[in-house]
Order: structure tokens, then C-alpha cells, then sequence
């Protein structure tokens, strides 16, 4: 809780138990510079919620994912 998202994101890839876990950013921070930061530290997709519906979200997961 006292920790944002990218600061998470960070925790996540410098652990290797769990850095190879593929990650999809969903929010509604739409800035270049969000999605570039999240982008940079290794994130698969980086998704902005009020650009996208539900299926849209699903397939893009899938696509990345081969599922």
C-alpha cells in the first residue's frame, strides 16, 4: 500500500523468483513517459484502461502470451 506501481514493478524484476513472470500494466496513467518507463523496466504490454474494452484486453494478452 505505500508503494506505487512502478516501485512494485521494480521489486518484481529484481527478485529471480519471480522476474521471468510476464507482466501487463493496466492503468490510467496514459502519459508517453509512463508507458515508456514501464516499457523500459521489461514489462510485456503496457495497456491504458480508457483506451481499451475487456475483449480488447483479452486478445492482446493472448496474442502476447500465444495462448
Amino acid at each position: 500500500p505505500k508503494k506505487n506501481g512502478f516501485e512494485v514493478l521494480a521489486d518484481i524484476k529484481q527478485d529471480p523468483a519471480i522476474s521471468s513472470i510476464p507482466i501487463f500494466v493496466l492503468s490510467n496513467l496514459g502519459q508517453q513517459s509512463d508507458v515508456q518507463a514501464a516499457l523500459s523496466m521489461g514489462v510485456e504490454d503496457y495497456i491504458v484502461k480508457s483506451d481499451f474494452r475487456l475483449s480488447d484486453v483479452i486478445e492482446k494478452i493472448s496474442k502476447r502470451l500465444s495462448v
